[in-house]
């Protein structure tokens, strides 16, 4: 089982117009952002940080469905979520939800973006800064925000990689579990409609099966559910694995953004104490920050806008950056 990382307290500037909305049963809603969701799938408990989770549904049966960026969609049954609003952070139970809604600009980064953009304005206005070291400190940012981007890329690259690692096994194993499964309840529903009638034979008195002890005994159901309950079993080994290889991938893009944020504020500390740092310099100290160690030097992402035209002494002008990628999961282990 998959443990959620468990995120410090973030608060979101201005009146909270970008929030995520949390409606109680009593008819209270609150604006804020979650932080956690606990999820229950066949009595398997995951708590997914608020960055995994695009969307919630609170079914009114009780089959509600979440949809997860590295997973896709699910179905169980929500337990609780943990939400923050300007009065605080509350844990609410699912019998005290009425819904959940989520804007998809209130993320951990796109919070944290906001804060820093504040605190940064704020204490660049109360210094005594020259026209250059302003010039410097506002390309320090750009650069930050490029590379943090790249990082966010790269993290769903990882995504993918996982996923087409994983794909056929995921297909294979569903497929054998949906197949037993579709031949254990054909075999139970011809049990149910064959004939309990015995007969004799004449000679003798020989009394011969009936319909339904013959299959009870020949019919091989025994066999398929020992091979459902393997089929089962190696579902839920790969999805241990699949797993495994994803939280490798958030820990890569985590200890990234830790690295580039002391990038970020190791430059800013030199330029704010007087040191002359070209782009080339703190482009050298990102670059590397963004290259784990023994990894291969990642391509450096774009900062500015393309020009029209390539120059003929410049051939090596930066193309155009690919669209990010949109992360599907592995909603093929959804259930199993």
């Amino acid at each position: 089982m998959r443990i959620g990382l468990l995120m410090g307290c973030c608060l979101l500037f201005g009146h909270w117009a970008d929030a995520d909305i949390l409606k109680t049963r009593q008819g209270e809603e609150l604006r804020g952002t979650v932080q956690l969701v606990t999820f229950l799938v066949k009595d398997i408990q995951t708590i997914y940080p608020r960055e995994e989770v695009v969307s919630l549904q609170i079914g009114a049966e009780g089959n509600d469905a979440l949809d997860v960026r590295s997973e896709g969609k699910q179905e169980g049954r929500l337990v609780s979520v943990m939400f923050e609003a300007p009065a605080g952070i509350r844990a609410v139970t699912r019998d005290k939800l009425a819904s959940v809604t989520f804007d998809s600009a209130t993320t951990m980064e796109s919070i944290k973006s906001k804060q820093r953009e504040e605190t940064d304005a704020k204490e660049e206005q109360k210094t005594d800064l020259t026209a250059e070291q302003r010039q410097a400190l506002t390309k320090n940012r750009e650069l930050y925000k490029a590379y943090t981007d790249a990082a966010g890329e790269m993290k769903d690259e990882g995504y993918e990689a996982v996923k087409a690692k994983f794909m056929d096994r995921v297909r294979e194993v569903i497929n054998e579990v949906q197949r037993l499964e579709r031949s254990i309840q054909n075999k139970i529903q011809r049990r149910e409609q064959a004939s309990t009638r015995s007969s004799t034979t004449s000679r003798g008195g020989t009394t011969n099966m009936s319909e339904r002890e013959r299959l009870e005994r020949y019919d091989g159901l025994a066999n398929d559910q020992r091979d459902l309950d393997r089929a089962r079993a190696n579902a839920t080994k790969l999805r241990s694995t699949i797993r495994a290889e994803e939280k490798k991938v958030r820990e890569k893009a985590d200890q990234r953004l830790s690295r580039l944020e002391t990038a970020y504020t190791g430059n800013r500390a030199k330029l704010f104490g007087g040191e002359t740092m070209t782009e080339d310099d703190m482009t050298a100290r990102y670059e590397a920050a963004l290259r784990l160690p023994g990894e291969k030097a990642p391509k450096p992402p774009k900062t500015t806008p393309p020009k029209n035209t390539k120059s003929a002494a410049d051939p090596k002008t930066p193309s155009e950056p690919k669209p990010a990628r949109t992360v599907t999961g592995l909603e093929d282990l959804k259930g199993n």
